[in-house]
Parts: structure tokens; sequence; C-alpha cells
């Protein structure tokens, strides 16, 4: 289940043009105590194996909402010294709810010598995973049309295919099988 806790709504979109599928399902919240009811709901039924939640970047009330009931924080960041700025309270927060979190390199060319530089200042707040999500077309090309960007075609697709399968099975050896029922968010 996917949970859009972004004002904006991107990921609903996105889902709406993929045809409102099953699975994954979404729930849309306008709220951080919408948010933890949800949560809190999805954890009592039990059906749900993974929750990821979409939050704004710069909305922190929101951010620390979805922080208090996950299990587990992937915070995906550019190559940008703003991002890398910026994380410091995301960080803090982590710590605050006694929460893992680890760092993602997203739109990430590993050509750039920026990127290096980057993911060292990152280092000092956390882990940063070696599984970098590239830049890529295909993922700005796919979401038009509710794909993702490991379902375009060419050679764009199958790098983004080989991004994601690595990124998924990073977080997998993370999360974890969880016990059943446990829903990790």
């Amino acid at each position: 289940m996917m949970i859009d806790a972004e004002p904006q709504q991107s990921l609903g979109l996105w889902w709406e043009r993929r045809g409102k599928p099953e699975n994954p399902d979404l729930l849309s919240v306008d709220s951080e105590r919408e948010l933890t009811r949800a949560v809190g709901r999805i954890r009592t039924e039990g059906k749900r194996d993974l929750v990821l939640i979409d939050t704004p970047p710069a909305m922190l009330e929101r951010i620390e909402a979805a922080i208090s009931v996950s299990n587990f924080v992937l915070v995906p960041v550019r190559a940008s010294i703003f991002d890398v700025e910026a994380i410091s309270t995301v960080v803090e927060l982590c710590t605050q709810y006694d929460k893992p979190f680890v760092f993602v390199m997203s739109q990430a060319d590993p050509k750039w010598k920026l990127l290096g530089s980057i993911v060292d200042a990152l280092e000092d707040f956390g882990t940063v995973l070696p599984e970098h999500v590239r830049y890529n077309s295909a993922y700005a090309v796919a979401l038009t049309s509710g794909k993702t960007g490991p379902e375009a075609s060419g050679k764009a697709g199958a790098d983004a295919r080989e991004d994601i399968a690595a990124l998924w099975k990073a977080l997998k050896k993370r999360l974890g099988s969880g016990p059943k029922g446990r829903v990790r968010t």
C-alpha cells in the first residue's frame, strides 16, 4: 500500500493514471493526524506487508508524523549541497523517534565529480546506500502514463530496472521479512 501524504498529491495522480489498481492500493491523507490514524488502522487490520509513505520535502510536521509511525525511513537525497543541508532535521527526527534510516542518492550521475563529496558529507549523518537511482529520463516519461521507470523500454528502461532492482534488494535486506501481520512502514 502507498500513502500519499503530500499536498500536491503527485503519487495520487500517478496512481490514477495507472488505472487505480488494487495493488498497490493508495490512500491520500491531508493532515498529520489523518496519517497517524490511517497507519494505526492499517496495522490493526494486519492485511498489509509493506506501506510506503510519500511525504513532501519541506513540511516538517508531515515528515515528523510519517517518521513517528514508520519502522524504517528511506531518505532520498539529490547531489546538491541544499539537500545535504536540509537533511539534518530529518536525521534529528529519526534519532528522536529511534527509527532506523538510510540515505539513497536520487537523480544522480555516477560520473559527476560532485557525487563523491556529497556522499562523504552525508556519511557524517548516517548510512548512504551504495545503490543510487541514476538521473534517467525514463522516470519522468513513465510518470505521464502511470508507469514506472523500470517499465520503460530501451536503454533508459533497462537502466531504471537495474537501479530499482539493486535498491529494492538493498532495502529488503534492511527491512527483513518481519513477523506475519506486522506492517512495515
